[in-house]
């Protein structure tokens, strides 16, 4: 998939609508990137677990922002915005959706590093070579 996204780069149509030879098709090259990072999240931590990690406070604002354009309910959900103002923030905080200890988390962090780091290895003949940063 990641490799047909990449190939549209090279595709020139100048009689559809397009700047300098690029047509409406090469927005799927970052929408199917965008894509594939976000299923390898969702595999990793589902979206409960994920607003744990990133904090509540943070997909409650960007849903507040984002919510009155893109869906029919244009507040955030209940559920958030109760944790929020009680202050269970997730990870930071020790309580989100689950509770959080000192260990539960390094032990979370390092079980989701390990499968985003088993789904880039998936990708990887798909990829440009990469040069660690550890």
């Amino acid at each position: 998939m990641l490799g047909a996204a990449l190939s549209s780069v090279f595709i020139r149509d100048f009689q559809l609508p397009n700047i300098a030879g690029y047509t409406p098709i090469h927005l799927l090259i970052p929408l199917t990137c965008w894509g594939l990072y976000r299923a390898f999240r969702f595999l990793a931590a589902g979206p409960v677990m994920q607003r744990d990690h990133a904090g509540l406070e943070v997909h409650t604002a960007a849903a507040a922002s984002m919510y009155p354009s893109l869906a029919v309910n244009a507040e955030p959900a209940r559920v958030l915005q109760e944790r929020v103002a009680r202050g269970d923030l997730g990870m930071k905080t020790g309580q989100g959706f689950f509770s959080w200890t000192p260990e539960t988390q390094k032990a979370e962090r390092e079980r989701y590093d390990r499968l985003l780091r088993q789904g880039l290895d998936l990708l990887a003949s798909e990829l440009p070579p990469l040069t660690p940063l550890d």
